[in-house]
C-alpha cells in the first residue's frame, strides 16, 4: 500500500509545499520540502529544498535521513497517519 499525503503551508512572504510518500510493503518512504518565495521579489522563485527518506518498522518510524530534524508538519502528517515517532 502507498500513501501519498501533500500539504501547502502559507507564511507571510513565502509558501512551503510538503510530499510525504510512504511504500508499507517496503517500510520505507521519502519526504520533499520546497519553499517558493511570494511577491514582486521572488514571484513564485524556489528557494529552498529538502528531501530525505524515511524508514519504519512496522507503524514506528526509527530513522530518516536528509534533514538534521524533520519538519513539525511531517511529524504531523506521519502521527495523522498512526505512526510513531
Amino acid at each position: 500500500m502507498i500513501h501519498h499525503e501533500k500539504t501547502k503551508i502559507q507564511e507571510d512572504g513565502y509558501h512551503t509545499d510538503i510530499e510525504v510518500t510512504i511504500d508499507t510493503s517496503a517500510a520505507y518512504g521519502h519526504f520533499e520540502i520546497c519553499e517558493y518565495g511570494d511577491g514582486i521579489k521572488y514571484n513564485d522563485e524556489l528557494i529552498g529544498h529538502e528531501e530525505g527518506g524515511l524508514w519504519f518498522e512496522g507503524q514506528e518510524l526509527v530513522d530518516y535521513d536528509g534533514t538534521y530534524d524533520l519538519h513539525d508538519k511531517i511529524k504531523e502528517i506521519l502521527t495523522n497517519l498512526n505512526y510513531t515517532l
